[in-house]
């Protein structure tokens, strides 16, 4: 082993992977209650909903300069 690699038993890396797996998944979840129970982002979601199915939406080109993306 060189100053750079570290070798592992590939049971151990499987369960390092199913691990993230697992906590990336958590991450989510916890993601969409904290959003599912937020009122401002539930009525602003509504009104975009809304608008988008009267036809009136932004196209990307705009969406990205207003927000900077």
């Amino acid at each position: 082993m060189n100053g750079s690699t570290i070798t592992l038993p590939k049971r151990v890396f499987d369960n390092l992977i199913r691990a993230n797996e697992y906590f990336e998944h958590a991450q989510n979840e916890l993601e969409d209650y904290f959003l599912s129970h937020n009122k401002a982002f539930i009525v602003k979601t509504r009104k975009a909903r809304r608008k988008h199915k009267n036809g009136r939406f932004l196209d990307w080109q705009k969406i990205k300069s207003r927000y900077g993306i």
